[in-house]
């Protein structure tokens, strides 16, 4: 994960459990951007189709969510440090995708 995504705030934290909460709300603000980068994508002008976008968000949800699971399941991630871990791997891919969307809207442009 890259450290400017990772609120100072939750690498102060003492705890793993209270790295992994604040990591889980970060992510929690991070996926509300992301919805809202879907509603704007989905704008008439850029002429992508909704079904499409929803297919695409799913599959990519899906994609985040098993791909940072397997951390916890090849033992890379074990312990108390586990739930920490995976938000930490979340956060880190949903910004990514913040910045994907992002960048298609700027493509996709008006018309």
């Amino acid at each position: 994960m890259l450290a400017s995504e990772v609120p100072p705030a939750c690498l102060e934290e003492p705890t793993p459990i209270g790295r992994a909460m604040c990591l889980n709300g970060a992510l929690q603000e991070s996926e509300r951007r992301v919805a809202a980068l879907v509603r704007q994508a989905a704008a008439p002008h850029l002429g992508l189709r909704d079904q499409d976008l929803v297919a695409a968000q799913d599959h990519w949800r899906r994609y985040r969510d098993l791909h940072c699971g397997l951390r916890e399941r090849d033992g890379e991630s074990a312990g108390s440090e586990a739930p920490a871990d995976i938000a930490a791997c979340r956060l880190t891919i949903t910004v990514q995708r913040e910045a994907a969307l992002r960048a298609l809207i700027g493509a996709m442009g008006p018309r």
